[in-house]
């Protein structure tokens, strides 16, 4: 139940108010942290003045009484569900500067309604028992067929239209958490990865809002996990910041970055295409993973955790080297692991691989020379050792369609892109075939003659057909092609 506040108390509180945004304007003013730019009206405690400037003013602490007198159930010890009297003065306060910076104005002497506005609006968030927490993350080459957004798999991706750069796409931001701008000490990393897209997760919740902010993470990585599995889209992380949707809170947004602010761009592009039919072959899918049977018990890591971990961490660095090596330890996780025999993994792997994999456009025996020198690559990188260009481009030569006249690090960027679309296609494998009814190759108790089985071309046919049919009775048949090569910038 949201908290109700005695007319009698309500004006205490709001003269308090009153008088504690008049004594912290004159301290920063003399402090000479206002008037803020309009470059930078979103300051932060801690970072742009400190607590200590306000808190110990006979004005602040007037006001957290009346707070706290007010409103009991929203101050906790804790701070964690509730919340605490200070953390809301703070919030009230940093609000209360970008409201008047925004009005051009710099005390609120000159606009009392705004003042009085500001007052309103502390008031109705103390009354909530509720926050609405928010989770927006800035991610490449995904977008919409119209560009419109769409909500699939309990998140929201809003297209960023392609001439828009930070300003516009930071707009987008603050429609959902108002004081975003107070995530980055800087402004967020500029990326040049286009095109953009915002994915948005949003929680109601009256419990811990780092517990909420998690869940929202997870919720994001979830979506992007089978968005890249579904599309094959070279999609990235750039950065997030969570928050409220309130301009007052004592919860201040939350960034993170996933690479620097130089405004680098992958070498390839991939653009997935996300719909609002994709809603159900996004959950089945999702249905798919929660319900590989997995034994975890007394495991520090399983080797189904690894496969989708290293896969994911193939798009978090710019190093193509380490990519390969993420690639590598994905796709032995995914198709060796649970085996107990450890003789002749390479072997194995490329016999798996291509018995699984293969298709008209995507033979055997060339899947299985490509994952034999995926493999030289990444026993070089692996075990310290040397590798000559002329090597390495040897190997561009043999993987890479059309090599001729390409750069050299486009060419490494399509060998990673190539090993990436076949762990792509293995996890897709694996998922489909421990699935029920059949349960051709369960991860928690695999058939001991899995070579034996795939070596047989009678059986082989049935495992490709069985788990391509599974995604297609899911809608997901277009899934398990290979695809098509990526473009370059």
């Amino acid at each position: 139940m949201a908290c109700e506040v005695s007319e009698g108390r309500y004006v205490q509180l709001r003269a308090a108010a009153l008088d504690f945004l008049g004594a912290a304007f004159s301290t920063l003013t003399m402090l000479r942290v206002l008037p803020v730019s309009m470059y930078h009206r979103y300051i932060r405690v801690g970072a742009d003045y400190v607590g200590a400037d306000v808190m110990f003013s006979n004005e602040f602490k007037d006001l957290e009484e009346q707070i706290t007198l007010a409103f009991p159930e929203r101050c906790m010890a804790d701070g964690h569900s509730g919340g605490t009297a200070s953390g809301f003065i703070f919030g009230f306060l940093e609000a209360s500067i970008a409201e008047l910076a925004t009005k051009q104005e710099h005390e609120f002497s000159s606009n009392p309604d705004a003042a009085e506005e500001m007052i309103d609006e502390l008031v109705r968030v103390l009354e909530q028992d509720m926050r609405s927490m928010v989770h927006c993350r800035l991610v490449s080459h995904l977008t919409t067929a119209d560009g419109e957004p769409v909500t699939v798999g309990g998140v929201t991706l809003v297209p960023v239209p392609q001439e828009a750069f930070l300003p516009e796409i930071m707009s987008i931001v603050t429609t959902k958490i108002p004081m975003a701008r107070q995530a980055f000490f800087s402004g967020p990393p500029v990326t040049l990865d286009r095109p953009n897209a915002i994915v948005i997760a949003e929680k109601t919740t009256s419990g811990d809002p780092f517990q909420t902010k998690h869940e929202l993470k997870t919720r994001v990585e979830r979506f992007l996990l089978i968005a890249r599995l579904v599309t094959g889209a070279t999609a990235r992380s750039y950065w997030d910041i969570t928050g409220t949707s309130d301009a007052i809170s004592d919860f201040r947004p939350h960034g993170r970055a996933f690479f620097d602010g130089l405004g680098r761009h992958q070498i390839l592009s991939r653009v997935g295409v996300v719909a609002e039919g994709d809603e159900g072959a996004f959950a089945a899918l999702g249905q798919l993973i929660d319900g590989a049977e997995v034994d975890r018990e007394g495991k520090v890591m399983t080797s189904f955790d690894m496969a989708f971990g290293r896969f994911t961490r193939s798009y978090l660095t710019d190093d193509l080297a380490d990519a390969v090596v993420d690639l590598a330890t994905s796709l032995e996780a995914i198709l060796l692991g649970g085996d107990k025999s450890k003789d002749d993994i390479g072997l194995r792997l490329r016999g798996r691989a291509a018995a699984l994999l293969s298709t008209t456009n995507d033979a055997a025996p060339a899947m299985k020379r490509h994952i034999s020198d995926l493999y030289s690559v990444r026993s070089a990188l692996v075990h310290g050792g040397s590798l000559k260009a002329a090597e390495l481009r040897r190997y561009f030569r043999r993987i890479v369609a059309e090599p001729q006249g390409q750069p050299d690090g486009v060419l490494f960027a399509r060998l990673v892109d190539r090993f990436r679309d076949l762990v792509r296609r293995a996890i897709l494998a694996r998922l489909a075939l421990a699935a029920e009814p059949v349960k051709l190759w369960p991860f928690d108790n695999p058939p001991p003659n899995v070579d034996q089985l795939l070596c047989d071309d009678g059986e082989s046919e049935r495992w490709r057909s069985q788990w391509r049919t599974t995604l297609a009775s899911i809608g997901l048949g277009h899934a398990g092609e290979a695809l098509p090569e990526a473009e370059d910038y």
